[in-house]
């Protein structure tokens, strides 16, 4: 059985914080989208918004199943590869969508790409969690579920502190134009960092 060091597990929980940080930064740009859904003539935006984010955690069971599944078959680290792998590109294709050309079709698009996500996440956080409890003592139990939390929160205020940060420095027009998707850019340009740390699990 494969046992961990300290070192390899932080840097498990820091990808995920990162992971967490692409599935909470769409709540919190959801001000934002609902302004954009609604320049496309969707009405009712903002419970439209809230619904994709809702829909979302009716996927991640299903996410967990087949992951998990495709983790016992292949490995954890190439279960967590491709669930960051499939992320990134659903962060990244929201971060340049293009907005106009898809007109109402939007709210599918992102639906879609939510979706995406949301399969993604629920395969890769249990895998994760069971990973990282391989061969831990039951003194360190306790540690290593508190570095998961903790990771996943750290997340969620990374994500608030950027769009914040953002509003700070930008207009609300501006951020209704354009601002929105540079928190979706963050996310992708830490791609590589969260796959460098996937490649050092062995």
């Amino acid at each position: 059985m494969i046992r961990l060091t300290w070192k390899q597990k932080i840097g498990a929980v820091t990808g995920n914080a990162l992971e967490f940080y692409d599935i909470a930064v769409f709540a919190s740009i959801s001000g934002f989208i609902s302004v954009l859904f609604s320049h496309q003539g969707i009405e009712h935006a903002e419970y439209v918004v809230w619904g994709i984010f809702a829909l979302r955690f009716l996927v991640r069971p299903l996410g967990g199943l087949v992951i998990g599944h495709y983790a016992k078959n292949h490995g954890v680290r190439s279960a967590l590869i491709l669930t960051n792998l499939m992320i990134g590109l659903a962060t990244l294709s929201m971060a340049f969508m293009p907005v106009e050309a898809l007109g109402k079709y939007i709210v599918v698009a992102f639906l879609l790409l939510q979706i995406v996500q949301a399969f993604s996440f629920g395969g890769e956080y249990p895998t994760l969690i069971s990973y990282l409890h391989q061969g831990t003592d039951q003194a360190d139990k306790s540690k290593t579920s508190s570095l998961i939390v903790a990771s996943s929160l750290a997340g969620v205020v990374i994500s608030l502190v950027v769009v914040y940060a953002l509003n700070q420095l930008l207009t609300v027009e501006e951020m209704n134009n354009y601002g929105w998707r540079l928190p979706l850019l963050v996310g992708v340009s830490k791609k590589k960092i969260k796959k460098n740390i996937r490649l050092s699990l062995p």
